[in-house]
């Protein structure tokens, strides 16, 4: 199928891409950070203005990230965030953004919980 090669080579040049902006981050994660402290700290800064409590935006809410026992009563929410996330659709684009490394620290929290 023409064109089909260049799939693997923009996935490729994504994952470079990715690895300079991690090197090239100016908000750093603290090494002294647990990757929980870090994600729970990236949510309150970018999420909690517009997602928490019952008015939350678009009816998502992250603040039951805080209680282990919520999660499970939300997997539907925690998809979407962790969908959102990845496509970097949220935070929108004309307020403050985290870092790659939050971003992707973020992530992977909420992806083992």
């Amino acid at each position: 199928m023409p064109g089909s090669g260049r799939f693997p080579c923009l996935i490729k040049l994504s994952l470079w891409l990715c690895l300079a902006s991690l090197c090239l981050s100016t908000t750093s994660v603290q090494a002294d950070e647990s990757e929980a402290e870090v994600a729970i700290r990236t949510l309150t800064s970018y999420c909690y203005d517009c997602h928490v409590g019952d008015g939350s935006e678009g009816g998502i809410q992250v603040d039951f990230f805080e209680s282990k026992e919520g999660l499970e009563n939300h997997i539907e929410t925690v998809e979407k965030i962790i969908l959102v996330l990845k496509e970097q659709q949220m935070p929108p684009a004309e307020v403050d953004q985290p870092s790659v490394e939050e971003r992707v620290t973020t992530l992977q929290w909420i992806e083992q919980q």
